[in-house]
């Protein structure tokens, strides 16, 4: 009888713990980046993660070919091929944790900072960004605005679309996960 009571016990407190857990397939990230002479947006709307709130945990994963952009698909073709290198590096990722001391048991608005790995084109760069996590109902959605520099990556513009290029990018993030 005491066996029973601790298997069904221990069956319980897994689940709450996964209670915390949340996970997404299509979170959007847009990139924007201002030279002299054009402004380049780009969007993904193939943003895939998790999120774990008991343990503050988060990793998130984004395929670098889903991108649309401003300017059409030549420059789609040249983010691609001359700068991301997607044949070589087909993915961003960020692997990072909540560093605030926040109780994520209730809903809720909650602005956090996150500190993590951020790799993109082959660098990993630790990071430090802030973020709201909003709890609502079984959601979590998080939001996130910060800016990247294409020299920190390994990614050099060439002399000849240097004022059409910028060397540095907003990356927002906007994500709604579900309990998994």
């Amino acid at each position: 009888m005491k066996r029973n009571s601790l298997f069904i016990g221990l069956i319980l407190l897994s689940g709450l713990a996964n209670a915390q857990i949340y996970s997404g397939q299509k979170g959007v990230v847009k990139l924007i980046g201002e030279a002299p002479k054009e402004t380049i947006t780009a969007e993904s709307r193939t943003l895939i993660g998790k999120l774990d709130l008991a343990g503050k945990r988060f990793n998130i994963k984004q395929p670098m070919s889903t991108f649309s952009f401003s300017q059409g698909d030549l420059q789609k073709k040249h983010a691609e091929e001359n700068f991301w290198e997607v044949e070589k590096f087909p993915h961003a990722t960020f692997s990072g944790e909540i560093v605030n001391d926040t109780d994520f048991t209730k809903d809720g608005s909650y602005n956090v900072t996150v500190r993590g790995k951020f790799s993109l084109h082959g660098v990993d760069k630790e990071l430090k960004i802030p973020a709201l996590v909003v709890l609502e109902k079984g959601v979590a959605t998080v939001s996130t605005k910060f800016n990247i520099f294409l020299s920190d990556f390994n990614i050099k513009i060439p002399r000849l679309v240097m004022l059409k290029v910028a060397p540095e990018f907003v990356v927002d993030i906007n994500f709604k996960l579900t309990k998994s």
